[in-house]
């Protein structure tokens, strides 16, 4: 374990954990003490420690071990959702990770966890098998549906107010290729886009999620950008997408094709512009 001064001089005490041992001590010193606790994973989110306190981080706890047999990967606390895509993807299993592969494995998963693969699986908080926590009076606990079952029900998305969690397993799911991609189309084009989307909103296949966002494109402007992931094959992909994407009459450009599962890093290298759209996929 190792202990620092924040930037500021009044900021708080940080620990940087490397393990439950540490996580412990760090509770324990900030009950002894009276002292504010703030956790903090991958600080991907917006927690703001108090100046006078503890900040316990623990994003050097992020090893990944993955059981193919079982679909089953354990995360610690410090993981990224890259670390589980590069662990999983070799075996054509895919985590149900967030939009972008830096987002951290903990604070997504007690969040509820919504990502490309949700219409079809559910939530990642949903496939939660057992979490490994230090409770605030110092006690090591494993949640799961037959030890804990009530703190277990409520680390499944009732974010991290429960205790410290140090490691994570969840499911992963047979997914070695989905459809995906964005269409730019023209902000004249909006109310056409928007309508369509509305009215197909109760009738798309649980294997195709879509989002629709009007925003400010360097090279284009003003645009309606449809992003789109379909979990099966590139022709079935491109018929659910097809009606939206003729709403909006010939797309500015369009990055949407065939997608498998690569190493993280070959995906964001070769597709910038799309880098947070899938992470566990890479057009062909």
């Amino acid at each position: 374990m190792t202990a620092s001064t924040a930037t500021r001089t009044t900021g708080p005490l940080t620990v940087d954990a490397t393990g439950p041992a540490d996580v412990r001590a760090a509770i324990l010193t900030a009950r002894e003490r009276g002292l504010p606790l703030t956790v903090q994973a991958t600080g991907h989110g917006t927690v703001v420690p108090p100046d006078e306190g503890l900040l316990l981080k623990t994003s050097r706890m992020g090893g990944v071990l993955v059981d193919p047999s079982r679909r089953v990967a354990r995360a610690g606390a410090g993981a990224r959702w890259s670390d589980v895509i590069a662990a999983a993807a070799p075996l054509g299993l895919a985590p149900l990770s967030g939009s972008h592969a830096s987002v951290g494995v903990t604070g997504y998963t007690l969040g509820g966890g919504v990502g490309w693969l949700s219409r079809r699986f559910g939530f990642a908080a949903d496939h939660l098998l057992r979490a490994r926590i230090v409770t605030a009076d110092g006690r090591y606990l494993t949640a799961d549906a037959d030890h804990d079952a009530d703190l277990f029900w409520a680390l499944r998305g009732g974010s991290g107010n429960f205790g410290v969690v140090t490691s994570l397993e969840f499911r992963l799911h047979p997914v070695s290729a989905v459809y995906a991609g964005v269409a730019l189309f023209p902000a004249e084009r909006a109310a056409g886009v928007l309508t369509r989307f509305r009215d197909e909103s109760g009738t798309r296949p649980d294997a195709l999620s879509v989002s629709v966002a009007l925003t400010h494109h360097a090279d284009h402007g003003r645009v309606v950008a449809v992003r789109g992931v379909y979990a099966g094959s590139a022709e079935d992909g491109a018929r659910a997408l097809r009606s939206l994407r003729e709403a909006g009459g010939p797309p500015s450009r369009t990055t949407s094709g065939r997608c498998r599962t690569p190493r993280p890093s070959r995906w964001a290298a070769r597709h910038p512009t799309i880098s947070t759209f899938m992470p566990i996929c890479l057009t062909r």
